[in-house]
């Protein structure tokens, strides 16, 4: 196992370590991460992706699920101070 990347959404809980360094898991910096798995990725290689967090359903447009509903993940959201 050479590369892992971690993202965790609790850089203001009272455990978190600042001297471990790791992303908040936005949208685009998950897109990002994917992006880069894919792109490096040689043959051979053996790519994971895992979350642990919330999803949701939403209303299937291009028709290829049973259920009309396509899974997606929930990312973390900035909120605005206040």
């Amino acid at each position: 196992m050479e590369d892992i990347e971690v993202q965790v959404d609790s850089m203001n809980s009272s455990n978190f370590d600042p001297n471990f360094n790791a992303q908040r898991p936005t949208g685009t910096n998950i897109k990002k991460a994917l992006t880069r798995l894919i792109t490096t990725a040689q043959a051979g290689d053996i790519l994971v992706f895992h979350f642990s967090g919330h999803g949701m359903q939403l209303p299937d447009k291009s028709g290829d699920e049973a259920d009309g509903k396509d899974e997606a993940i929930v990312a973390t959201v900035r909120r605005a101070p206040g």
